[in-house]
């Protein structure tokens, strides 16, 4: 069985001898020609993706949360119980609102040394926040009367 077991590792590239540190890594660089010169480029990494994009919906947010928050609907709702949403079209109207200033506030406060973990969520809170704006808008444009 030691013996299989020894085949596995060699056929892996285990060696027991070398150190984790003498390993080589490969990393991928991109050449591209600018003005006779040769400038080398690696891709993005994954974290840098996610925090740009985050930022990028926060921005997307950003109209709709100073609308929501100058329209004071979103802050009475909140202080005062009278002002409740009653029926599912204002519900959605508050979901909207609410998604859309936390997904400002989430896009625009992602930092490069948050954790990864971290990152996503603010990409998450970020997306939902435009993904509801974007559908309650289409909902605008297709039931309140400009296409029908």
């Amino acid at each position: 069985m030691t013996a299989f077991i020894e085949n596995i590792r060699k056929m892996t590239g285990w060696c027991p001898n070398t150190s984790v540190a003498s390993r080589k890594t490969v990393q991928v660089q991109l050449e591209s020609i600018d003005n006779g010169n040769i400038v080398r480029t690696r891709p993005p990494s994954v974290e840098v993706t996610v925090l740009w994009l985050s930022r990028i919906f926060g921005m997307l947010d950003l109209p709709i949360a100073f609308v929501a928050l100058i329209d004071g609907s979103l802050i009475f709702t909140l202080l005062n119980p009278s002002h409740i949403p009653k029926t599912a079209e204002q519900w959605i109207g508050f979901f909207t609102a609410t998604s859309a200033v936390v997904g400002a506030i989430a896009g625009l406060t992602a930092k490069s040394s948050h954790p990864m973990g971290r990152k996503i969520i603010h990409l998450l809170f970020a997306a939902l926040g435009v993904i509801m704006t974007f559908n309650a808008l289409v909902r605008l444009f297709l039931f309140a009367g400009w296409f029908s």
